[in-house]
């Protein structure tokens, strides 16, 4: 039952640290050659996060 359990925190520490950050990277690059491809204009890696928008969009409301 111990080698269970240790080959389970092994596989889930491997999805955590390699798999998960790799798929992310993924992800924001599909991202960034979509608006690319949309918008005609490259835009940088941090433009195209959920977060980086909403931010921006609070700055915005902040001027208004």
């Amino acid at each position: 039952m111990a080698i269970s359990v240790a080959y389970g925190m092994m596989i889930a520490t491997f999805i955590t640290l390699i798999v998960l950050p790799v798929f992310l990277v993924m992800l924001n690059r599909i991202k960034v050659a979509l608006k690319w491809l949309w918008t005609g204009k490259k835009p940088e890696n941090i433009e195209v996060e959920p977060a980086y928008i909403e931010l921006k969009s609070e700055q915005l409301d902040i001027e208004k």
